[in-house]
């Protein structure tokens, strides 16, 4: 995750960079929540679903508000890959801050 994080640090980044970095991070949540014989799976986990979260906050914000909407309905909402935060407190009061539908 230092990685990821580091690339955030220095660079500028686009709807699309926050798009991937919410895919990454669902995508790692469901690893560790699969890996049976880690101890710290389900702090590692929760971690990754809030920083997935906080990624798609910051991609909305980095939209005009008039494409939130369409976007989260048919981008967000629509992606298999984010599955695994959909559940999560965090993805539902993202939904919620911005009036977006909630699964």
């Amino acid at each position: 995750m230092n990685d990821t994080e580091a690339v955030q640090k220095e660079a500028s980044l686009s709807t699309r960079h926050y798009s991937h970095l919410a895919l990454l991070f669902a995508q790692v949540a469901a690893q560790a929540d699969a890996d049976r014989h880690e101890p710290l799976r389900a702090q590692y986990a929760a971690l990754c679903r809030r920083r997935a979260v906080q990624r798609l906050q910051q991609l909305l914000e980095s939209l005009p508000e008039e494409q939130r909407e369409s976007f989260w309905r048919e981008r967000i909402d629509e992606d298999p890959f984010l599955t695994p935060i959909r559940r999560s407190p965090g993805y539902a009061e993202l939904a919620r801050r911005y009036n977006l539908p909630v699964p």
